[in-house]
């Protein structure tokens, strides 16, 4: 009987690669300082839509997918960010080799948090299945998106 390896566990961390946070439905970049629009999710939570990309890194689809852990911190570093932990992700290549989320990943905020207009600090931190660890944070503006009539 196969046992199949827990991703999530701990491992040596090995230098090499890079990760880039970005936002939406596809990959935007972001820039520190950026205003970025939370969106509210079907169970009443508001959330950012983070994607990302890598380069150097044993990532794609399969047995290769990458493992995943995005935060988000307030100005006094206290996570505001519902801890989901580590994920697996499906990375796809991009035209200009690096490898991409397949899909967003949402992350959701502590329900009694208020963030409209404050800085705040994404995290996104990629492993690939050799171990490889790179990690990209940004300063940005949350945003709530004003609210029609």
């Amino acid at each position: 009987m196969h046992v199949m390896e827990d991703p999530c566990a701990v491992k040596p961390v090995l230098a090499g690669g890079t990760a880039e946070l970005g936002v939406g439905q596809s990959f935007m970049p972001v820039v520190t300082g950026q205003d970025v629009y939370l969106q509210l999710g079907a169970q009443g939570l508001w959330m950012f839509v983070l994607t990302g990309r890598v380069r150097d890194m044993n990532v794609g689809s399969g047995d290769h997918e990458g493992i995943i852990d995005a935060a988000v911190f307030d100005k006094n570093g206290q996570e505001i960010s519902l801890g989901l932990g580590c994920r697996l992700r499906e990375f796809a290549e991009t035209d200009d080799g690096s490898l991409q989320f397949t899909s967003p990943f949402l992350t959701p905020l502590i329900p009694s948090i208020m963030v409209d207009g404050t800085t705040v600090m994404l995290r996104l931190q990629v492993r690939d299945t050799e171990g490889r660890q790179a990690t990209d944070e940004r300063a940005i503006v949350a945003r709530v998106p004003v609210q029609g009539p």
